[in-house]
């Protein structure tokens, strides 16, 4: 058996900037969406800008991340829809489905992408905080 060491901060540091290169992509996406506000322009641009670099996400961005995230999630609800659908083979005659627009399920793929980044940056603020706690109580 071999004592393989698998560094958390490590790990979480790759799935951020795989996370993050793909964003990139899909924020000229969010860029065409939002062009008419342009504040959220503005914060899509200084994103688009930080995740061609490699480097650590700044307050700034996570700001801005942020303050993109609940614009799109606002704009997703907007353009769903719930429908009653008729089932002659359901004991309660039917149910609903959620419908969503097309330009609201273009909008979740490019959702989901911001989600990911953020999530990955959570994990590595963890596990910078695990190995700054690790230091601190070994001395």
């Amino acid at each position: 058996m071999t004592n393989v060491h698998v560094d958390p901060l490590e790990t979480a540091l790759t799935r951020y900037f795989e996370c993050r290169g793909q964003a990139g992509t899909d924020l000229s996406v969010i860029l065409q969406h939002f062009r008419d506000d342009p504040e959220l322009s503005k914060c899509a641009c200084r994103l688009q800008s930080a995740f061609q670099s490699y480097a650590m996400m700044s307050r700034r961005e996570e700001v801005d991340l942020s303050r993109l995230l609940r614009a799109l999630e606002r704009d997703i609800i907007a353009g769903t829809s719930q429908r009653y659908v008729d089932d002659e083979y359901c004991m309660s005659g039917g149910g609903y489905e959620t419908v969503l627009t097309d330009a609201a399920r273009h909008l979740t793929k490019v959702n989901r992408c911001l989600v990911q980044v953020q999530c990955a940056w959570s994990q590595v603020q963890q596990a910078i905080a695990v190995e700054q706690e690790l230091l601190r109580l070994r001395g």
